[in-house]
């Protein structure tokens, strides 16, 4: 979460907040159906936010796996997450 908070803060001027929890409450709520490369994707356990990526296209994402790991494209693993989209 803090790889999307630089990120949408440094590609897009939106400020975000720090916890998973918390970013999965901004920007607008979009079906997993209909996501677009750039919005950002909140795992969950229950309604829990707990890990943040930014969605790459074809079922991958951008993410850190934990603190202090390398950036990298990941496919997506679960499907306990929800898509915010922050920029049109």
């Amino acid at each position: 979460s803090g790889f999307t908070k630089y990120v949408y803060k440094k590609a897009a001027g939106k400020s975000l907040p720090h916890k998973a929890n918390s970013q999965q409450r901004y920007g607008k709520a979009v079906s997993k159906s209909n996501k677009k490369i750039g919005d950002l994707i909140i795992f969950r356990s229950g309604s829990y936010g707990y890990h943040a990526g930014i969605y790459a296209g074809n079922g991958y994402m951008y993410d850190s796996p934990h603190p202090g790991a390398r950036v990298g494209k990941h496919k997506i693993y679960g499907s306990n997450y929800v898509v915010r989209r922050l920029v049109a």
